[in-house]
């Protein structure tokens, strides 16, 4: 059986109109709420395995890449 490995890394620049500690607790803490932010952007994320905000843990971002 064939496996497909769809993990990939992907990078981006920011500009966030908030203070770095705000920044860094809700993607630490809150992450199911990111999708809230920046609908048109990122469109959802799910928790896959684990708990969120926590190291290990496999969450699926659903995003669109562009324009």
């Amino acid at each position: 059986m064939a496996s497909t490995d769809l993990s990939e890394k992907l990078e981006t620049e920011v500009h966030v109109k908030a203070a770095a500690h705000d920044v860094h607790y809700v993607f630490c803490n809150k992450t199911d709420q990111i999708s809230n932010t920046s609908s048109d952007k990122i469109r959802s994320c799910r928790l896959h395995q684990g708990d969120w905000g926590t190291v290990g843990s496999v969450v699926e971002w659903s995003y669109v890449q562009g324009t």
